[in-house]
């Protein structure tokens, strides 16, 4: 019989834990991925978002999604990246799905997709809850 408690995931916890962080990941991925293929239509879209500096914005959103996707499939410092791609998610949402300020043919698609960025960023916080209970290192340890 396996030792299991609750400090220690099983085998296939640890396999759907990483799974989850791969399919998580995907969502920073592709979009950043996509700006990055089409830069100036991502600076014009930035631009009528009303976002500063769209030129600059543009390379500071495509770094950071690729560089917190590969740090949370990776699963370094779990718990950090998860927070910083939930505030990601919602900070995106609130100004990228501005459901009401659209027009009315425009708001169920506009509020599904705030909604499906509030349930991402709550994915992200629940993952950054189970970080050190999958960590392969005990959570404040570190070594110089």
């Amino acid at each position: 019989m396996s030792e299991h408690t609750l400090d220690s995931p099983s085998k296939l916890e640890e396999k759907l834990f990483l799974l989850g962080r791969i399919l998580m990941s995907i969502l920073f991925f592709v979009p950043a991925y996509r700006k990055a293929s089409s830069i100036d239509g991502t600076i014009a879209y930035f631009g009528k978002l009303g976002l500063p500096f769209p030129e600059i914005t543009v390379y500071v959103v495509v770094a950071f999604e690729f560089i917190v996707a590969i740090c949370f499939l990776l699963g370094w410092r779990i718990k950090l990246v998860a927070y910083l791609m939930a505030a990601f998610s919602i900070a995106a949402g609130l100004i990228a799905h501005q459901f009401w300020s659209v027009d009315p043919a425009q708001l169920g698609n506009q509020l599904n997709h705030l909604l499906k960025n509030g349930a991402v960023a709550g994915g992200f916080i629940m993952a950054a809850l189970l970080a050190d209970r999958f960590s392969n290192a005990p959570a404040e340890e570190h070594t110089d």
